[in-house]
């Protein structure tokens, strides 16, 4: 869900590369790693954001 009124082309962009590249094995490592072991979800979330070359 979005609000429509601050959904600019920026942050379709950014929507359209993370949705180009998660995979549902990536979705799968990382909820394993949130429910087994206990991460934090920001740092899952930075973490796979990195690896997948979307930010530094």
């Amino acid at each position: 869900m979005i609000y429509k009124e601050a959904f600019d082309d920026k942050s379709k962009a950014a929507l359209n590369a993370v949705s180009a590249k998660l995979t549902t094995e990536d979705l799968l490592e990382m909820m394993k790693k949130l429910v087994n072991d206990k991460e934090d979800a920001d740092t899952v979330a930075k973490d796979w954001l990195t690896q997948a070359g979307l930010v530094n």
